[in-house]
């Protein structure tokens, strides 16, 4: 059912353009029941849900307006939900819903990132480090980020993980970059020296 925008005409009668208004009406009534309240039933003008076609091109908004519109993302190869938002330099696109369970399952101990709608990014996962030298400090090697952060890290935060670990390990953040990361530990005790040291890690940025 087509919703016709040419009725009614000048030269056209009552007789001619009522069976086309009761068409457009129709067609009106029936546009307006996706995603909505009927006209008649209680609640009328609301939504039920709010459905996102996929766009084939990141949309254009209108300066100083919000938006959100579903588009393919390349990290994922998901569609996901974009919020088009206000940040300190300007307006930017976030797809909010884009994450490591996108595509896989959550695993207790592995790794994963994923979007906040405020365009923050959050990243987790575990590391190794191994120190055998006493009093000295020994950086890992470089422990890589699920995805590369786009703009910059704002924080990184590492535990102890390993059961049963040597008492006398303590850690920094060394090199970091918006791809890597590496571990400093510096050891005070010597038993156990030879034993690697697992670590969680979780970090944000954008």
């Amino acid at each position: 059912m087509a919703l016709n925008i040419n009725v009614p005409q000048a030269n056209q009668t009552l007789a001619i353009t009522q069976p086309l208004i009761l068409n457009n009406f129709n067609a009106i009534n029936t546009a307006f029941a996706v995603d909505h309240v009927n006209f008649n039933d209680p609640g009328q003008g609301k939504h039920n849900k709010i459905t996102f076609p996929v766009q084939a091109v990141v949309p254009v908004f209108a300066a100083s307006d919000l938006g959100l519109f579903s588009f393919l993302n390349t990290t994922t190869t998901k569609n996901e939900l974009n919020v088009y938002k206000a940040n300190n330099a300007g307006y930017v696109n976030v797809p909010f819903t884009a994450s490591t369970l996108s595509n896989s399952a959550p695993v207790a101990g592995g790794s994963g990132w994923s979007y906040l709608p405020s365009g923050l990014i959050i990243q987790w996962g575990t590391a190794t480090g191994i120190n055998s030298t006493l009093n000295a400090t020994v950086l890992s090697a470089a422990i890589p980020f699920t995805i590369v952060f786009p703009n910059q890290v704002l924080s990184v935060q590492i535990s102890l993980a390993t059961v049963g670990a040597v008492k006398g390990i303590f850690t920094s953040i060394n090199d970091l970059t918006t791809t890597n990361f590496k571990i400093a530990t510096f050891r005070t005790r010597s038993a156990g020296l030879s034993n690697p040291n697992n670590f969680y890690y979780f970090a944000i940025g954008y």
